[in-house]
């Protein structure tokens, strides 16, 4: 047994084939779940219980079929690992995962009938990592509360590092394609504590948000990104700054008046910068979040829909917003290799995104191979671990002196 199987699980196998319903629990018992299996899924209610780690759901049932339980399971709010069974055709069970993830359900995969056994270990194995994953992060979260902990800083600890300017900011590149010269790039927030050592941005900004420290948090990012730009004498003048914006900001009618005041004062202009915006959290409040907006881009913001394709964006709401740039998710770029799907979505973003007049940005790009796909489709400029991670100001403009020097050699 690894260790990823030491901990014992629970799992509900459901499939109108008892066969096929004993065929997996013989799979799950020995990667150490605690099997319960269900041939009639009108009995699903009564078997269901909230502390499941695993459901393996057959979509082609006779009475209640596997899309009726998706439903169920979302009005339940079940945090189980969803694997979704069916010998139907690929384009129902992309609707079914697609409706299943927009109900907040955890899709842990998809299994043909029939069944791959090797696969099938795979998905238990993966279950097992992320249940893991997911109790420590619970854990974490619990943690973080306003006193802080031992690893973890307080709220109060988080108000000084930004009112005694502590939090830093590093930047990531971003190169256009396909003549790989720099075009840009990323302010990304980063905070170390002098005890506690490297907050992690996906536990600090939250935090921010939660305990309405995100505007002054902004405002410190916005300060040192226009400190820093402005002793770079290297830099072309056309370059822009990345900066994103957290949902909380769309809501604010101040706030474009408040940042154009940062940036005027640091003596930059707002052409300078792009402002990337998550595409979910354009659906929380859609009118808000068109004024706010609007009124950026009438103060000359650039503005980029951030994560494309993982919320809930129509052409409708690409038109009516003035993006003017379009990021494509690094779930789409990293899985390239291996899935056709994710290509395709890659290669009609980019032709919408232009068919619209968007430029488009590829993040996440990690291989030769991702640059070569994302060349060939014409994406206009990526960023990603390939060409540099994220880093601090010196360290960024020794990188960028190092980039330059190796496209004219290059040339």
């Amino acid at each position: 047994m690894s260790d990823a199987q030491s901990q014992s699980l629970r799992a509900l196998i459901v499939d109108d084939d008892a066969h096929i319903c004993a065929f997996i629990k013989t799979f799950t018992d020995a990667s150490n779940f605690i099997t319960t299996t269900l041939s009639e899924s009108e009995n699903f209610s009564a078997v269901y219980r909230d502390d499941y780690d695993l459901i393996s759901l057959d979509l082609d049932m006779p009475k209640i079929d596997g899309i009726e339980l998706i439903r169920f399971l979302g009005e339940h709010k079940c945090r189980a690992q969803i694997v979704l069974i069916s010998s139907s055709d690929k384009g129902i069970i992309l609707a079914a995962q697609d409706l299943a993830t927009n109900q907040n359900l955890s899709v842990l995969g998809v299994l043909d009938k029939p069944i791959n056994p090797s696969k099938l270990i795979d998905l238990l194995e993966k279950c097992h990592h992320r249940v893991e994953s997911q109790m420590a992060l619970a854990l974490t979260a619990s943690s973080l509360t306003a006193r802080g902990t031992s690893e973890l800083p307080s709220i109060e600890e988080l108000r000084a590092a930004i009112e005694n300017n502590e939090i830093d900011v590093h930047f990531q590149p971003k190169i256009q394609l396909p003549d790989q010269n720099f075009i840009g790039a990323e302010a990304l927030a980063r905070w170390t504590h002098p005890e506690k050592g490297v907050i992690p941005p996906d536990y600090f900004i939250p935090f921010a948000e939660d305990y309405g420290l995100i505007e002054p948090l902004t405002a410190l990012v916005l300060n040192k990104t226009c400190a820093y730009i402005s002793k770079w004498t290297e830099i072309p003048w056309d370059c822009q700054i990345s900066v994103n914006i957290s949902e909380l900001s769309l809501g604010s009618l101040d706030f474009p008046d408040t940042i154009s005041r940062i940036v005027k004062e640091n003596g930059a202009h707002p052409s300078r910068f792009i402002l990337e915006i998550t595409e979910s959290t354009l659906a929380i409040n859609p009118t808000a979040a068109l004024d706010v907006l609007t009124r950026l881009r009438l103060r000359e913001f650039d503005l980029s829909i951030d994560d494309f394709g993982t919320g809930h964006s129509s052409l409708a709401r690409l038109r009516r917003i003035p993006f003017r740039e379009l990021k494509i998710d690094k779930s789409f770029v990293g899985d390239s290799d291996s899935n056709q799907e994710c290509r395709i979505i890659i290669k009609n973003t980019i032709d919408l995104a232009r068919s619209l007049g968007l430029k488009v940005v590829a993040e996440g790009a990690e291989t030769q191979a991702h640059i070569d796909l994302l060349t060939e489709y014409g994406c206009d400029k990526v960023q990603g671990h390939f060409f540099s991670k994220a880093l601090p100001n010196e360290q960024f403009l020794q990188w960028l002196h190092k980039w330059q020097n190796r496209s004219k050699d290059n040339a």
